[in-house]
């Protein structure tokens, strides 16, 4: 089976790209693929010759497809959206069947770059938030139930005709909202695969515990342990952990979103400074994106932060 990676990064933040590609290097892909919005004019470094850069004016067909409001999108936004169109460029690239084509965002970082998961009968691999082992409570399901059940950050598919709905699907989602929204439960991308299980067979929801680990994920901190040179959470080893919301130099804190913390000796803390000195040492990689951010944009976010306010007074 032909397995191959792609990813989604601003040009100022190709370090992640790098460092994730670094972290499965050494495993079976024929390429990976970074899908960049930014200027890359001024690249002149030599990299792994599996890796392919393709700007997001080749994809997003003439650039404005979301009717209009694209260039009104924050970059998180922004990158969402070319996700879904660089998951058609994937498809389209081959009409080979027994192909995995495997998405991973790229603050995501491999401990274990194992890719046995991608094969198996199934059309769409599927990530979700919380397994069965994982479960917390009623305040962490309504946070899901407004972000999205499933993690569009890390999602697997196959080459085929049912591929190829599910992206028509999710393109047709996009185009018409992929604003992050929480106060109409819309969060860009990942919302809309709420529905994918129901409306397409073939879909695989992940059981396994270890994969795509996130803040979302742990509780205490003593859950990540250390164990025959491999990370662990509970029995599972982590294959991969997504560092959403993460700042190196803002250490002990894990992440933006989150109020956990990666205290010195523990499991997580050595986690998150491996990846720091990754992404650190690919630094010399970033390029500056060569655009702004619109008038446009800035007020209809300042509108945006108003409604909110109020929704806030009267909910």
């Amino acid at each position: 089976m032909d397995k191959q990676v792609f990813t989604v990064c601003t040009t100022d933040r190709l370090n992640g790209a790098l460092a994730l590609f670094d972290s499965l290097k050494d495993t079976s892909f024929s390429k990976f693929y970074v899908f960049y919005i930014g200027d890359m004019s001024g690249f002149r470094f030599e990299v792994d010759p599996r890796v392919e850069f393709i700007s997001s004016q080749e994809v997003i067909e003439g650039g404005v497809h979301y009717r209009g409001r694209y260039k009104l999108l924050s970059l998180t936004e922004q990158c969402c959206y070319l996700k879904v169109y660089a998951l058609k460029y994937m498809l389209n690239l081959s009409d080979n069947k027994n192909t995995s084509l495997l998405y991973a965002d790229s603050d995501i970082y491999f401990f274990n770059d194992n890719l046995d998961f991608l094969e198996g009968d199934w059309d769409i691999l599927l990530t979700p938030h919380l397994t069965p082992a994982s479960q917390r409570d009623i305040s962490e399901w309504v946070t899901l139930m407004k972000s999205g059940t499933y993690n569009a950050g890390l999602f697997a598919v196959k080459v085929g005709k049912t591929g190829k709905d599910f992206c028509n699907y999710w393109i047709d989602c996009v185009n018409t909202d992929c604003s992050i929204n929480y106060f109409r439960n819309m969060n860009a991308d990942q919302k809309w695969l709420d529905l994918v299980p129901t409306l397409f067979s073939g879909v695989k929801i992940s059981d396994d515990g270890g994969l795509n680990v996130g803040h979302w994920r742990l509780g205490e901190v003593d859950e990540i342990k250390f164990m025959k040179g491999v990370f662990k959470i509970g029995d599972m080893v982590i294959r991969c952990f997504h560092f959403s919301g993460y700042s190196f130099d803002q250490l002990p804190v894990i992440s933006r979103h989150s109020s956990l913390l990666a205290e010195k000796g523990t499991a997580l803390r050595d986690m998150a400074e491996i990846y720091s000195l990754k992404i650190e040492g690919y630094q010399e990689f970033n390029q500056p994106l060569g655009f702004r951010l619109g008038v446009g944009f800035h007020f209809m976010r300042i509108l945006s932060r108003i409604r909110n306010f109020f929704l806030k007074l009267v909910s």
